[in-house]
């Protein structure tokens, strides 16, 4: 949030180069475009960030134009079906040989629910917008796009979500006491 826009642009080229929806995350970039800047700064700031992303991906998708298949893979009734049934939120999986809920299930969603409750107001109002805007653009493309029960399709939301956990984890160590704080570090480092 420091440093001038123009400073991202080999970043955005680099980051659209790994993964073409950057190209919408550019758009979330605004509001903290707009903290520092005035408003047709931060507007033309997040139309070159833009621009740097389409010309990348369009420079990609020229090298793939022969390939077949299609570009877009519609998942919506994929969703549907997974969404009408309720205890697919309940399922657990085996991963790396432990046995414990899959990230979209309920144990983790109410705790998604509990640091957004906790955390968001504790964000700056520019990270708040930032979040409004990345999920007005993620939540739907997930929908339609994406597999069900991929929580890491909903990575345009990243930024928010570490910024929501920080925020909450320093209110909740800030309500405690020194020896408190003392008592958790020596059980987590025992635990590590």
């Amino acid at each position: 949030m420091t440093f001038d826009w123009w400073w991202m642009v080999p970043l955005v080229a680099l980051a659209t180069w790994n993964k073409e929806s950057f190209l919408l995350v550019t758009l979330t970039l605004y509001p903290i475009l707009r903290c520092r800047h005035s408003r047709v700064s931060a507007l033309v700031g997040t139309g070159c960030l833009a621009t740097t992303c389409a010309a990348v991906y369009l420079a990609i998708r020229s090298q793939f134009t022969h390939n077949p298949g299609g570009t877009l893979l519609l998942q919506w009734q994929e969703q549907l079906k997974f969404m009408s049934h309720p205890m697919d939120l309940m399922r657990m999986e085996v991963t790396y040989g432990i046995t414990g809920f899959r990230a979209f299930s309920v144990f983790p969603l109410a705790l998604l629910v509990w640091i957004v409750w906790r955390g968001w107001r504790l964000l700056p109002p520019e990270i708040q917008r930032h979040g409004q805007i990345a999920a007005a653009i993620n939540i739907p493309l997930y929908f339609v796009f994406c597999m069900p029960g991929e929580m890491r399709d909903l990575s345009m939301l990243y930024i928010v979500f570490m910024s929501l956990l920080a925020a909450t984890f320093a209110n909740e160590t800030k309500e405690m006491s020194p020896s408190a704080l003392e008592d958790s570090a020596q059980r987590i480092a025992k635990f590590a």
